[in-house]
């Protein structure tokens, strides 16, 4: 296909939006990011260097909204400290935040068009956070799942385009995935500081569990952010660091593979996680041994222990009481603002600790006067953890029941789009 062509074709296809049922959006795995058959030369061609829109960051204080622009739909609005509505974005940028980042799934949809929920977050939802961000001057640290819906260490599913593609040619779709996600976003005026090959990846990754598979996927998925910039930091993502040895053979592996990447990043929530010696520790022996740096790529904390809606309607994941969990600070907001100041203190102290981003802290549900117009609205713009039409591809959906706002107690926002104290210590050590 003509590059023009491509162009004017995909340009007038983003302007739409859709998310339960409508036209079909920009699938990223049909689109000829690369002419096959030229592979080097068409890179050579189409590579723009974008260093003007690459920004970096001495140390983090990030934020994931991936789900904001489901959630606008939705009617939520936030509030300013001076009780102003404003873009959720400038107010993050106005406390002092970064740089946002955002996932991208490949199709989180049906093949009829309904939308899993989730945020929606395919590569078009990415531009148009990519967009607003960069109004801000707030650069994209972009999380690539390589599946059509959440991706952890309990599923990480094929995308449904790839299904009944081998290892070698999902590496290569990685590549192309990648790299052309990237050169889109950038196109669209997007700043990118950092792109995470994979999420929470422990020993799983695209459909393969064998860690050599890995590798090459991971490889593949870093020479498509090297061939875009070669100043984007490139981070591997994994999770359950109080399994020190775990995490330190996955370092392990990785250098024996000579995975090309920059950042060993992992989730961290304080409640399932262990204590902040403990990761503490674990980073900082990765990063001496490595000369890595390191991350916190996700955490959070519950400012209550739920929030209750009218006719007693609570959607909350983590609450007081809850079974396998240890708080470690008050359930309050002064409780959620320490744990924010201590995961800054605890990155600042390791070697190479490049900060931390707080995982969905806008994350709120539809403030309407019954729960069944809520699930309502869930299901019409995709701004709950997951639709009903989700359980076709992942198994932790119900195809009988809409997923609720399972993180609307560890927002920095109340119910209502007010901001709570702790948004401040987002972006203030």
């Amino acid at each position: 296909m003509k590059l023009s062509l491509f162009m004017l074709l995909i340009s007038t296809v983003l302007i739409k939006t859709v998310f339960v049922r409508a036209n079909p959006m920009i699938n990223a795995n049909e689109i000829e990011w690369l002419d096959i058959e030229n592979w080097n030369k068409t890179i050579k061609l189409n590579k723009r260097g974008y260093d003007s829109q690459i920004k970096r960051i001495s140390f983090y204080k990030g934020v994931d909204v991936s789900s904001i622009i489901a959630l606008e739909n939705s009617g939520i609005r936030y509030y300013n400290y001076n009780g102003q509505q404003q873009d959720l974005l400038k107010i993050l940028a106005d406390n002092g935040v970064n740089c946002i980042r955002v996932r991208i799934w490949n199709t989180p949809r049906t093949t009829s068009g309904y939308t899993y929920g989730g945020g929606n977050n395919d590569l078009n939802v990415a531009t148009e956070i990519g967009k607003r961000a960069a109004k801000y001057g707030l650069p994209l640290f972009v999380d690539f799942h390589y599946s059509d819906f959440w991706a952890d260490p309990g599923k990480q599913t094929i995308p449904k385009d790839w299904k009944n593609h081998n290892l070698n040619q999902r590496i290569f779709d990685i590549y192309r995935f990648t790299y052309g996600c990237l050169d889109w976003l950038l196109q669209n005026g997007a700043l990118i500081s950092m792109v995470q090959v994979g999420n929470e990846t422990n020993c799983f990754m695209c459909g393969e569990t064998d860690m050599s598979n890995i590798a090459k996927m991971m490889n593949n998925g870093a020479k498509a952010v090297r061939d875009i910039n070669k100043n984007i930091l490139i981070a591997l993502h994994f999770t359950n660091p109080e399994k020190h040895d775990h995490m330190l053979w996955y370092a392990s592996e990785l250098a024996k593979a000579k995975v090309d990447y920059d950042v060993f990043a992992t989730s961290y929530y304080s409640y399932w996680h262990g204590t902040v010696d403990s990761v503490k520790s674990v980073l900082g022996q990765i990063a001496q041994t490595y000369g890595k740096k390191v991350l916190m790529a996700e955490y959070s904390y519950p400012y209550v222990s739920k929030v209750v809606y009218n006719n007693n309607a609570s959607y909350s994941l983590v609450y007081q009481g809850l079974s396998g969990t240890v708080f470690r600070y008050p359930i309050s907001e002064d409780g959620q603002s320490q744990c924010i100041r201590e995961m800054y203190k605890t990155m600042r102290s390791i070697r190479n600790g490049i900060g931390c981003f707080y995982w969905e802290p806008a994350w709120i549900a539809p403030n309407v006067n019954s729960d069944s117009k809520r699930k309502i609205i869930w299901e019409k713009y995709g701004s709950s953890w997951a639709t009903k039409a989700a359980a076709e591809y992942d198994r932790g959906a119900d195809p009988n029941i809409t997923g609720g706002a399972e993180w609307d107690n560890q927002a920095v926002f109340d119910s209502n789009g007010k901001p709570l104290k702790s948004l401040w210590y987002l972006g203030h050590e």
